[in-house]
């Protein structure tokens, strides 16, 4: 399910819209970074990927980040050096109609808005980003909290919604692009709030569980939370080549991964460490990606400041 001709063309007048926005906001680092579908042309990848400026590790490469800022700092969630916690991170589902002038204006999001998962999916997607998100969160020292969002504009600095923002549009039609994130790099702060957002393309057939007409919600979600806590694409711009370390970062959808492979997992703990065990009475520790939390911790909005 390759991008068709109609697709690259879309794609050229939204998605590459989007990065040339954040390209311009943040003077030039790396952005974002898609998942695309099994048989997607490689020069379209290779487009797609350049646009984006999305980092790529060679065939025999290990995993790789999105470096520093402008600043010289980690391009992390938390701490501005690598190997450091990413602390609290919250996540948010946005609304239908959600105003997203702000990518408009340089080509993307075509329709002025964007809509919510939850009229797109089927019921049970919930679960399987936050499943996604828990599964992170088991590896490596970064807690996600789910808060709610109130619509503020895709970009706004201010307003109650989660710090990862999760919503969907007409990327380029069926196959191509599945979804992409923008990545954890502070610069965005002072001019929009798009860091480690995830957008899915509307336009593709979706599942729990993925099936050959349909693409699984839990591992798209799962790659591009890779991204937005920022990791970049594993075995550079073809992820069907071999020799090449198989992972969830492979720029491709593979249905036969269900979970993070070990680079996946290594990349995550040289960013952010390895997950922190959270003690519990009577000395019984388990791991803060586990089945069993602590009470009473609360869901926290995040309100963006400028």
């Amino acid at each position: 399910m390759g991008g068709s001709e109609d697709g690259h063309s879309n794609m050229n007048r939204r998605i590459l819209g989007a990065a040339a926005c954040a390209f311009i906001a943040t003077g030039g680092a790396g952005q974002a970074g898609a998942i695309f579908a099994p048989g997607t042309d490689q020069a379209y990848v290779e487009q797609v990927e350049d646009k984006l400026h999305t980092p790529r590790a060679g065939r025999t490469d290990p995993f790789v980040t999105y470096g520093t800022d402008t600043n010289g700092d980690a391009i992390k969630w938390g701490g501005t050096t690598y190997g450091t916690p990413g602390g609290v991170v919250t996540w948010s589902l946005v609304p239908t109609g959600t105003n997203c002038t702000i990518m408009q204006q340089f080509g993307d999001c075509g329709s002025g808005t964007t809509t919510a998962l939850a009229d797109a999916m089927p019921s049970g997607f919930e679960t399987a980003i936050t499943n996604a998100f828990g599964a992170w969160e088991a590896v490596a020292d970064i807690s996600f909290q789910q808060v709610s969002d109130d619509g503020s504009p895709n970009g706004a600095l201010n307003g109650n919604f989660g710090d990862i923002r999760i919503s969907g549009y007409s990327i380029d039609g069926p196959g191509g692009v599945l979804a992409y994130a923008f990545n954890p790099d502070r610069s965005f702060d002072p001019f929009d709030s798009l860091r480690g957002d995830i957008f899915f393309d509307l336009d593709e057939t979706w599942s729990l569980g993925g099936t050959t007409t349909s693409f699984d919600i839990f591992f798209v979600a799962l790659h591009e939370i890779g991204h937005s806590i920022g990791l970049g694409h594993e075995c550079g711009n073809d992820g069907t080549a071999t020799p090449c370390e198989v992972a969830v970062m492979n720029p491709y959808y593979n249905p036969a991964l269900s979970a993070l492979q070990a680079d996946d997992i290594a990349g995550a703990q040289f960013i952010y460490g390895e997950a922190a065990a959270v003690p519990l009475p009577g000395g019984i520790a388990f791991l803060s990606g586990g089945v069993i939390f602590l009470g009473a911790l609360g869901l926290r909005r995040r309100r963006r400041a400028a």
